[in-house]
């Protein structure tokens, strides 16, 4: 059941999680604390949650999208759901992924995004937890190969940059893969650790940049 805006904390409350460590945040004579990490996320949520008030599924009525906790308290773990109602306007691809969603028995395509104690100054980690997609940037683990997320020099993100703006360019792009398409039958979601496999490897592949480098799943 959704709760009222007014009825939300103040404040995250801490989390027991274990949170990933990788590049040092850039210094600008301000210190990055999880206090300031659990503000900027709070706020984020918190306007997600006005988005998405008393809409279907929940979701955003412009991009579908719908961000939540996946364990109620724990604000370093998100799921992102993309939502894909009959629309005859949209692409190819946004048709075959409705028309696999559907004969799979789901409405959407769900992404887990892992928050470290550096956020906003490096991405979330983001990967497809359920179901598996075919013929896109998402690996054998559900690693997503993607500019946006790189922690490389040279890699798409900013602090400017939200969950929100973050989830509709990741999604965007996956409809953007010609070939792209769900996998059907019955298989476990894609788990954190599998996609933290994937992750070293697209990194290592784009240390260089993100050119025309080819990257092998």
């Amino acid at each position: 059941m959704k709760r009222a805006l007014n009825d939300l904390p103040d404040e995250a409350p801490k989390s027991t999680s274990a949170k990933y460590t990788h590049v040092p945040a850039p210094t600008s004579g301000t210190s990055v604390t999880s206090l300031s990490t659990s503000k900027r996320l709070m706020g984020e949520w918190k306007a997600a949650q006005t988005r998405q008030a008393d809409t279907p599924d929940d979701a955003d009525p412009h991009s579908h999208l719908s961000l939540g906790l996946v364990e109620e308290g724990d604000f370093t773990l998100w799921y992102c759901r993309k939502y894909y109602p009959d629309n005859p306007n949209e692409s190819t691809q946004y048709k075959r992924i409705r028309e696999g969603l559907i004969e799979l028995g789901k409405d959407y395509l769900e992404w887990h995004l892992r928050f470290s104690d550096q956020y906003p100054f490096i991405p979330p980690r983001v990967w497809m937890h359920h179901p598996h997609l075919d013929g896109a940037n998402v690996w054998g683990s559900g690693g997503i190969c993607a500019q946006v997320i790189s922690e490389n020099d040279g890699g798409g993100w900013t602090p400017l940059m939200n969950v929100q703006v973050l989830m509709k360019s990741i999604s965007n792009t996956t409809e953007q893969y010609r070939n792209v398409k769900v996998r059907q039958g019955t298989y476990p979601p894609h788990t954190e650790k599998g996609a933290m496999s994937d992750w070293g490897r697209i990194e290592h592949a784009h240390r260089d940049g993100w050119g025309d480098v080819k990257t092998t799943k």
